[in-house]
């Protein structure tokens, strides 16, 4: 008896745990047009950014529903600011970004920057901080 209630015990425990848990596999996409024009992008903590070569075009967000819902884009004075909004633990996914017309990029900690092509730009800064990852 006393087994079986402590069966049912851990059973209720354990639903209650993972029920608190995102289960936000699958994937999404969304394009993101920008209305305002922008030369610079900061990068905030915890991305994954993928550059690649246009002009002008869209903001690409690739990812679970959470990332993508919870990726914040603002121009301010011609930069562009990436960052994630709540908590970036049960974030996955990618923020793909055309470089054609941009002068600098600002990549903050813990964050990975990747390109699968050479870049094509000129006069292009990337001030790159401790603790990102650049492929």
């Amino acid at each position: 008896m006393k087994k079986v209630f402590f069966t049912i015990v851990l059973a209720a425990i354990s639903s209650l745990i993972f029920a608190n848990v995102p289960h936000d596999n699958a994937v999404e996409s969304k394009s993101i047009v920008l209305t305002k024009s922008f030369s610079k992008v900061s990068v905030g903590e915890n991305l994954n950014v993928e550059f690649f070569n246009a002009t002008g075009g869209s903001v690409k967000l690739e990812g679970n529903n959470s990332f993508v819902n919870g990726v914040s884009l603002q121009v301010i004075n011609g930069t562009l600011f990436i960052s994630l909004k709540g908590d970036a633990k049960f974030y996955k996914g990618t923020v793909k970004l055309p470089v054609g017309n941009l002068s600098e990029i600002n990549i903050n900690s813990d964050s990975k920057i990747s390109s699968h092509e050479f870049l094509k730009c000129s006069n292009l800064t990337v001030y790159i901080a401790d603790g990102v990852h650049a492929e």
